[in-house]
This record gives C-alpha cells, sequence and structure tokens, in this order.
C-alpha cells in the first residue's frame, strides 16, 4: 500500500520545483548506507577471561 501511494506521488512531486530532490536525497541515502554496510567488516568475535588460553 505503501509503494502505491508513493508512485501515486512520484508524478506530483516532479512537477513541483523541490520535488526531485524530495525523490532523489531518500534514495542516495539509501544507496550510501548499502555501499557503506557492504565495505565495512563485522566486528571481531570478543574473548572473555575463560577464553584465554
Amino acid at each position: 500500500m505503501g509503494v502505491t501511494a508513493a508512485l501515486a506521488l512520484l508524478p506530483a512531486l516532479a512537477r513541483s520545483k523541490g520535488g526531485l530532490a524530495a525523490i532523489a536525497a531518500p534514495a542516495l541515502a539509501v544507496v550510501a548506507y548499502a555501499i557503506y554496510r557492504e565495505n565495512t567488516r563485522p566486528p571481531p568475535p570478543r574473548q572473555g577471561p575463560d577464553d584465554l588460553h
């Protein structure tokens, strides 16, 4: 339902003065976050006092 509402609003946003930025900014943020997550390593597992041998 949310996707349908967003698609219905696209023509109105595209015609407005700041509409393209309103569409592009969140999409760019999602892409940037995906790239960040892909390029960061997971933290190493923590070692407790019992794990040290």
